[in-house]
């Protein structure tokens, strides 16, 4: 199933959208974490079903709930894995788009593997973005990103990891690094989110840098499809 956590504007307040996150509950063992069983299922080479639920999932819920319809931003997380895959664009825009218009979805990719054939990848994630949908670099700084991928990726977003934001008050080189990140995207025309934003210092910090959104449970922790109406309400 999935859960919903909000993003939210560090200049107005007002959440901008939601990233969708896959969970699985299991019916003996209970929650499993999601860094088991993505890992699992990475393994197996069976990414592109996990991915292809996923937006189905998602598709389904904005036409079921109204606050998830309305919800200008969407986001999905897609593995480089599957980007090897020509039909993911084709698969992508009729699975999501018959839910909600391709802007108002993003694609978060997130790096748990080596990019090893680059200009394949960089024509996957342009047909994408050509459809409409919007992309994202997840935990920016850790794994395999590289300043390299900026240039060669057709990107509209760079996601702070949370390590950096959990430690920026408590490690100066991390304070350092965030800054950084925030003002090479600001040249390079993209926005910035922060992930992992658990306290008020945390936010004032990120929007004195100049980092346009936050998501963390300081802002709304993961919930599900059928509580985004009552968060978005509780806010007003």
């Amino acid at each position: 199933h999935l859960a919903y956590q909000p993003k939210v504007s560090t200049l107005t307040g007002e959440v901008t959208g939601v990233e969708a996150l896959v969970r699985w509950r299991h019916p003996q063992h209970g929650d499993v974490s999601p860094s088991i069983f993505v890992a699992l299922i990475e393994e197996a080479a069976r990414t592109s079903e996990l991915l292809d639920t996923v937006m189905e999932m998602a598709a389904r819920d904005r036409r079921r709930y109204r606050a998830l319809s309305a919800m200008p931003d969407v986001s999905v997380n897609i593995s480089v894995l599957d980007l090897d895959d020509e039909e993911l664009p084709r698969r992508a825009q009729k699975l999501l788009c018959s839910a909600a218009p391709a802007e108002a979805w993003t694609f978060e990719v997130t790096e748990t593997a080596l990019i090893e054939r680059q200009p394949a990848i960089a024509s996957r994630l342009a047909q994408l973005r050509t459809h409409g949908c919007s992309l994202a670099i997840d935990d920016f700084g850790t794994g395999y990103s590289s300043l390299s991928y900026l240039s060669a990726l057709p990107i509209d977003r760079l996601k702070i990891d949370k390590s950096f934001v959990a430690s920026s008050f408590s490690d100066a080189n991390s304070a350092v690094i965030i800054e950084a990140v925030i003002s090479l995207a600001r040249s390079l025309g993209l926005h910035t989110i922060a992930e992992g934003v658990e306290t008020e210092a945390q936010r004032r910090f990120l929007r004195q840098q100049g980092c346009e959104q936050i998501q963390g449970f300081l802002v709304g922790r993961p919930m599900p499809p059928e509580a985004v109406g009552a968060y978005l309400k509780a806010l007003c």
